[in-house]
């Protein structure tokens, strides 16, 4: 059943940019780890094997990968609207379950987002006192434009279920 938003053609919110950014550099790594099998980019061609790749789209519907896209692991200090969201991805993802090509995109999206993230904290980490001040906004801003790009392609498969 397609959400408000999707009938409406806006595109779903699949993560909250702010948690995403603010996660720990580990644990980035370790979800990094869990959805590709290494924190690396994956080489040209590299592609996980089929069962490697339902149990990390798996990990996305049913286990708290998405929880931490939004922040929600701690669920006492999370908000009902995020609780809500993390609800609505995960229900979005397993109706794309039967698609041909749908869990490689979703893991593909939200594996690519987490090395965003590890390239960000990398960099902003690196920042002294003097050089957080003329750098971090630039860094910050090329990491916002990186996850939305991450997720382009799944944005583009959740419409085309939605249209069919």
């Amino acid at each position: 059943m397609p959400s408000a938003a999707q009938i409406m053609g806006e595109p779903i919110q699949l993560y909250d940019q702010t948690a995403l950014l603010e996660m720990d550099l580990a644990k980035a790594q370790g979800y990094a780890i869990l959805l590709q099998g290494s924190a690396e980019a994956p080489r040209p061609g590299g592609k996980l094997s089929k069962q490697s790749e339902l149990l990390a789209f798996s990990a996305l519907t049913d286990g708290n990968v998405i929880d931490a896209c939004f922040g929600t692991l701690n669920s006492k200090e999370a908000s009902e609207q995020a609780q809500r969201k993390v609800k609505d991805v995960k229900r979005i993802l397993s109706d794309g379950v039967e698609q041909r090509s749908f869990p490689s995109v979703a893991v593909q999206a939200y594996a690519g987002a987490f090395r965003v993230v590890l390239k960000y904290q990398t960099a902003a980490n690196k920042l002294n006192f003097l050089t957080r001040c003329f750098f971090y906004n630039g860094i910050k801003k090329t990491a916002i434009q990186e996850l939305a790009e991450s997720f382009a392609e799944l944005q583009k498969a959740i419409a085309a279920l939605a249209s069919s």
